[in-house]
């Protein structure tokens, strides 16, 4: 994104709209503290780690849809 990077695109959507559901999908192997300095609210399931099969990226969407 050339203007914003995924955590400014997240704090804005977040603003805009408290309580949408927002996963982060990288290829970067980051700690859940790390991102934790940036968004502290976030949780390990919003984080999905790349490579992935579309089976295992369904099943943890649906679950993060769900809760």
């Amino acid at each position: 994104m050339p203007n914003m990077n995924g955590f400014a695109l997240y704090l804005y959507l977040k603003e805009k709209n408290p309580s949408m559901k927002i996963a982060f999908m990288t290829a970067f192997d980051i700690q859940l503290e790390e991102f934790r300095d940036i968004i502290p609210a976030i949780e390990i399931n919003d984080i999905i780690k790349k490579p992935f099969d579309i089976d295992d990226l369904a099943t943890q969407m649906r679950h993060n849809l769900e809760s």
